[in-house]
């Protein structure tokens, strides 16, 4: 009995001993093992690798995109020409972006200027530019009375070639050009009446010659368009406005009368100055109103005074102005029928009052 419990006990732990032998080196089971804990690992790399490489490419593409649009952009200049002087034109600065052309260089000169640089066309061929001004354009829309500025001077004939020349000299100096056509309505012959003259200022076949050149070849006859505004230099160095078809009754050093079919009558007065400049004004303000049959309107300005009314059945109104540097007092005073159909005195008095108030 006791050896066969002996026996038992020794079979017992050699089984143990065999047991403990197989666990630690049978290949199976190691690699089960391992790979349960490389099963439970790399997905959990992966992902985080995924999730980490995507990061970059859309932080990439959020930073890089800002970057190219914000990036410095290479800037070029071109030269705008205002010819004052023919000899010795005011240049301007244009910087500009992409390729220069004619669209880029107007645009520049109208927000330079405050023209209306409006084309219908512009057509480049060879060496010439063909420019077919909109009616819209300054030439065509030209309106001094609401402009007193650097760039808009004191008659539309001085104006107007001043944008001409301009154009001209910018569009031939910028696109290295032979010379500019200037047209209208679809080609047509450039047609402005306000020029007056007896010949056909720009042909649609020849190049722009130059204001010199079409200024010998205007027309000083002030009779010779009727309902037109030319300008008469008055004594005294200062300009004055009236309507073509008016005849010049008198004219002397200090006055000048003109009158049209007796039924309108402007006249210019020059007067010395007084040392109370403004005792003068009012004194002269008084006078006038004192001869009115009424008074509508009477105002002491600070260069000098304004009097409307009526004469009789005329209606009237005088301006005075003061100009202290020459020493001079000077006045212009209108009568004329009301209603009157050949000529629009409103816009006589408007014009005389501004070529005064900007010779001041």
């Amino acid at each position: 009995m006791k050896r066969m419990l002996a026996l038992l006990l020794a079979t017992v732990m050699v089984l143990a001993m065999l047991a403990a032998c197989g666990s630690a080196d049978d290949p199976a089971v190691s690699d089960t093992q391992t790979t349960s804990v490389t099963s439970t690992s790399l997905p959990q790399t992966t992902a985080l690798v995924t999730t980490a490489d995507t990061d970059v490419v859309t932080g990439t593409a959020q930073t890089t995109a800002p970057a190219q649009t914000t990036s410095p952009i290479a800037k070029n200049e071109a030269t705008l020409y205002i010819p004052f002087d023919l000899e010795q034109p005011d240049t301007f600065a244009l910087p500009y972006t992409g390729e220069l052309d004619a669209s880029i260089l107007l645009s520049g000169l109208a927000l330079l200027t405050g023209w209306n640089c409006d084309v219908a066309k512009v057509d480049i061929f060879s060496d010439t530019a063909r420019i077919d001004f909109a009616l819209t354009a300054l030439p065509f829309s030209y309106d001094q009375l609401t402009r007193n500025d650097t760039f808009f001077l004191t008659t539309y004939a001085d104006t107007v070639f001043l944008f001409l020349d301009s154009i001209a000299k910018t569009l031939t100096e910028n696109l290295k050009l032979n010379g500019v056509i200037f047209t209208q309505n679809g080609g047509n012959v450039l047609d402005l009446p306000r020029l007056y003259t007896s010949v056909e200022l720009f042909p649609a076949d020849t190049l722009y010659r130059g204001s010199a050149y079409y200024r010998a070849l205007l027309l000083d006859d002030p009779y010779s368009n009727s309902g037109g505004y030319p300008m008469l230099q008055a004594a005294g160095g200062m300009t004055v406005l009236y309507p073509n078809g008016f005849t010049v009754e008198s004219e002397t050093d200090t006055e000048i009368v003109v009158s049209a079919e007796d039924r309108v009558f402007i006249t210019y007065r020059a007067y010395e100055l007084v040392d109370e400049m403004a005792v003068a004004s009012a004194i002269k303000s008084n006078d006038w109103a004192e001869r009115m049959t009424t008074v509508a309107e009477k105002e002491i300005l600070e260069t000098g005074y304004l009097v409307t009314g009526t004469m009789g059945p005329y209606c009237m109104h005088v301006y005075g102005y003061m100009a202290p540097i020459k020493g001079q007092y000077f006045e212009v005073s209108f009568m004329y029928e009301e209603g009157v159909d050949f000529v629009d005195m409103t816009r006589v008095i408007e014009e005389l009052s501004f070529a005064l108030t900007k010779y001041n």
